[in-house]
């Protein structure tokens, strides 16, 4: 088993969010890349940055951790006391995109 590049993926469900932790074995710590549109490979974190609402990395025995939180519904906007309450429309997720992320990410394994 030495020679596989073992990633290990924990989701832990919140309130308004979903923690999503992919651990691996590098020690290199996350770098943000540039990738051209014919690359193959680096938009990882590019993703993670553009969908998370927060993120970040530690290291761990054996590898490292990196984390990214999602919300799973939009925050509801501050109101000031003088406002009346007022129906705003109800923001999904765009499930369709998200399905391509995960066909794509499933492809690059």
């Amino acid at each position: 088993m030495e020679g596989l590049g073992l990633v290990h993926v924990r989701l832990v469900g919140l309130r308004d969010s979903v923690v999503v932790e992919v651990w691996d074995v590098s020690d290199e710590p996350p770098v943000l890349k540039h990738a051209d549109d014919d690359a193959e490979g680096g938009r990882g974190l590019f993703l993670v940055q553009r969908l998370a609402s927060r993120w970040g990395s530690y290291r761990t025995a054996g590898g490292k951790v990196v984390w990214a939180e999602l919300a799973t519904r939009p925050p509801l906007p501050r109101r000031q006391a003088s406002e009346r309450s007022v129906a705003r429309p109800v923001v999904r997720p765009d499930v369709a995109f998200l399905r391509r992320v995960l066909l794509g990410l499933d492809s690059a394994l």
